[in-house]
């Protein structure tokens, strides 16, 4: 998973842009005073790039692989004939359940503008709590494959419960 998170080769810039064209029109470049074509990040969904608005603020701007949706469900609809061909082999399940919730929760990771709604209710939630900053999504900026976010430097999570994990082990407070 974290090759898939970390590793996934990044979309060219054309592909790029082609997906802020699609998502925010042919002004996409007015809406940022700076656009860095080089991706912070790709994962096997999408990729990261960083850029800043017109009023200085830096962001995070998260930009879904175009046909992405249609490929998961296509692996979606696989994993229910799988799990249909394999009934008979199986103990008795309720796949129907399975599969459905399988589903539901793999599309959600392809709805950035659910995401910006979560991400705007944490980043609320937690505004008020020392040491804790949910980076908040720019509804202006976000749609159902474009996600657009204050940027906020820090570590990634799962380095930082390595780490904690790796110290414990070692007898460390």
């Amino acid at each position: 998973r974290a090759k898939l998170q970390d590793a996934a080769p990044p979309m060219a810039a054309k592909v790029v842009h082609g997906v802020l064209l699609e998502e925010l029109g042919s002004n996409w470049r007015r809406k940022f005073r700076e656009f860095d074509d080089i991706p912070a990040g790709a994962a096997s969904i999408g990729q990261v790039h960083r850029a800043r608005t017109h009023d200085g603020e830096d962001v995070a701007v998260k930009l879904q692989r175009p046909g992405i949706a249609t490929r998961i469900d296509d692996d979606l609809s696989l994993l229910a004939l799988s799990c249909e061909a394999l009934r008979g082999s199986l103990p008795p399940l309720d796949l129907e359940t399975i599969v459905r919730q399988i589903s539901a929760h793999v599309r959600a990771e392809v709805d950035y503008e659910r995401e910006a709604r979560i991400g705007a209710h944490a980043a609320e939630f937690f505004a008020a709590v020392p040491g804790v900053c949910v980076p908040a999504p720019l509804p202006h900026l976000c749609r159902r494959e474009l996600l657009t976010m204050r940027f906020v430097s820090g570590r990634k999570l799962s380095v930082v419960l390595d780490e904690l994990s790796a110290a414990r082990a070692a007898g460390e407070p």
